[in-house]
Parts: structure tokens; sequence; C-alpha cells
């Protein structure tokens, strides 16, 4: 089931705070809740149209030097969803994406090899990168075979088997940041100079 006014916010930059999201997205409606989990967080609005907004302009966006991966959050985990991975044993990881790929065509480009269950991308330094996990382990070996060292949008990538530290790197190379704060009481502070976009304006 996919919530109408839950966002899921992918891509955070490891030193992202419920704050710095609350600065961002209470711009577009009213914040019911948010939260910051393993690189990843969600936001609640009050208002489905306030949820629709926000994900409308915000997917893609520069914040914090990490382009955001915005969407409309769901329920189980459904196939190619962008959370925690699951199966650490069945996973790649994909170096020298063009920089801004998204996880949806990641997960187009690498269902030549078999059925992929989890894609998640993240930009860092000059190069983006994927962890791409497949449903069987057969297919990771078919992967290599086909996808490694080959051309994606132009660019030669490479794959590799994924370690267990292969996490989105939040622009810095890191584990990402885990938080499981449910609020938060004082007001949140003005945005620093690191490297936002200015957020598009919301629609009246």
């Amino acid at each position: 089931m996919v919530s109408d006014t839950k966002a899921y916010v992918g891509n955070l930059n490891q030193k992202t705070k419920m704050e710095d999201l609350d600065q961002l997205f209470s711009r577009y409606g009213q914040i019911k809740k948010i939260e910051i989990k393993f690189g990843f967080g969600f936001i609640e609005y009050t208002d489905h149209k306030d949820a629709e907004d926000a994900i409308s302009k915000l997917d893609g966006f520069l914040f914090m030097g990490n382009r955001l991966k915005v969407d409309y959050c769901k329920g189980p985990r459904p196939e190619g969803s962008r959370g925690p991975p699951r199966n650490l044993g069945q996973r790649l990881t994909c170096e020298g994406l063009p920089l801004g790929t998204g996880w949806q065509d990641v997960k187009d480009w690498a269902r030549k090899a078999g059925n992929v269950t989890y894609v998640d991308t993240w930009d860092e330094r000059d190069e983006a990168k994927a962890v791409i996990e497949y449903a069987h382990k057969d297919d990771l070996s078919t992967a290599m075979r086909l996808l490694d060292g080959s051309d994606f949008e132009g660019k030669r990538v490479f794959l590799r088997p994924n370690r267990e530290d292969d996490v989105r790197g939040g622009g810095g190379g890191g584990r990402g940041h885990h938080d499981d704060r449910g609020g938060y009481e004082h007001p949140p502070p003005h945005y620093n100079d690191r490297g936002y976009d200015r957020p598009p304006p919301r629609d009246d």
C-alpha cells in the first residue's frame, strides 16, 4: 500500500539532521512527523496535497551535496524498493555510473541479468554508485559476465561483489547516519552554506 501523506527521502547526506529536513520540507505544508533512519528518512504531512507538492518539487533536489530521491512511501517492501536491503549475499556494487543516475534506470539496466529485487544509487565525488540485489545467486554470475565493463549511458561501468560496508556514501564515502529519534522540540536553525539548491516554491 502507498501512503498519500508520507514521503520517502533517500540519498541523504550522513550529516543530515531532522532540523535540516524540517526546514526544507515544511515550506510545502504542515509536517506531522519526521524520521531519519540509515541514510534515508520519512516525512509525513497532515495533507496529501502537501506531500504531492513536496515530492514533485524535491525529487532530484540538491541538498547538502546530494541529489535527494523523494517518492511516496510504500508499505511492505516491493520489488526494487529503496529501503534497507534484505540479502547481503546476493548484491553487487556498480561503480562508474554518471552523476545523478536514478535507481530506476539502474534497475532497468540490471534486469538484463536476472530478477532485481533492490537497487539504491548515490553520488560519490565524480561518479555515481549503486547497490544491486538479485533474487537468485545465479543472477550474480550472469550480471558479472554480461554487465561488468559494459556501457551505461555512455560510460563504462564495473561490477564487484558487494561488501557489508557498501552503503550509500552520503557524499563523503561514509556509512550514513542512524538516528531513531522521533522528533524535536526546538525550532530548526537556518541553513548554513553547505551546498544547497534554492528550494522550488510550492504550488498555491
